[in-house]
């Protein structure tokens, strides 16, 4: 938080597979982002292609992370396994 509050460019976080099934530690983490919208919106979430959670955790996932941002968007194409939030 510190970090996006001093500086305007982006903020990328690397998360491990057992994060990313973790909704809970998720929230925690994110949750001094929920009051400041602008600067949800400026950190970039990546996760490993080959640590990706099954459907039903990344849909959570993005439900999740929509409760921060009303600009977040993913974009995944289920048949490839490929795509992005944004």
């Amino acid at each position: 938080m510190d970090y996006l509050s001093r500086n305007s460019g982006t903020l990328a976080l690397s998360l491990s597979g057992s994060t990313v099934l973790d909704l809970n530690l998720l929230t925690q983490m994110l949750a001094p982002l929920k009051g400041h919208p602008e600067r949800a919106r400026r950190v970039i979430l990546e996760l490993d292609e080959n640590q990706l959670p099954e459907t039903h955790h990344l849909e959570a996932l993005i439900a999740l992370l929509g409760e921060y941002s009303a600009n977040t968007v993913a974009n995944w194409d289920y048949s490839t396994s490929a795509g992005a939030l944004t």
